[in-house]
């Protein structure tokens, strides 16, 4: 019994070591603001539906193959072109999106969990995407 002090004296020093050398976990996504869009093929192109996040409700517009568009919060974007507006209660992403014989590409530029995502809208399917990912309904 005579040692249970330097015992509790020891075990709280090995505590305060071990929480103090652990660093702060975070996951990958914990800095990105949510957004959310509905896509739906259309017969040239693409509908994009700003549900969350979006400064646009309603986008469509032609698609060639192989050809990649721009798309931000605000919009669809021009390639090289930086947009210095900001918008609070808008999320900050920016992505590129690619049509394929197989499908839809995107790449993930800014504000995304994900560096790219491929699906496809045949069967007349819609695809909800967000900062974490897609699913296709």
């Amino acid at each position: 019994m005579k040692n249970a002090p330097r015992n509790f004296t020891l075990l709280f020093a090995f505590l305060a070591t071990l929480l103090i050398g652990i660093p702060s976990f975070s996951t990958k996504n914990s800095g990105l603001q949510e957004f959310k869009i509905v896509f739906e093929s259309t017969d040239d192109g693409v509908k994009l539906i700003g549900q969350k996040g979006t400064a646009f409700k309603e986008l469509s517009f032609t698609i060639q193959e192989n050809v990649p568009q721009g798309i931000d919060e605000f919009g669809m974007t021009m390639k090289n072109s930086k947009t210095t507006d900001k918008d609070e209660n808008l999320a900050d992403f920016e992505f590129t999106i690619e049509k394929t014989i197989k499908g839809f590409v995107l790449v993930g530029k800014k504000g995304t969990a994900w560096t790219k995502l491929g699906f496809d809208l045949s069967h007349k399917n819609k695809a909800t995407v967000d900062q974490n990912g897609v699913t296709v309904n």
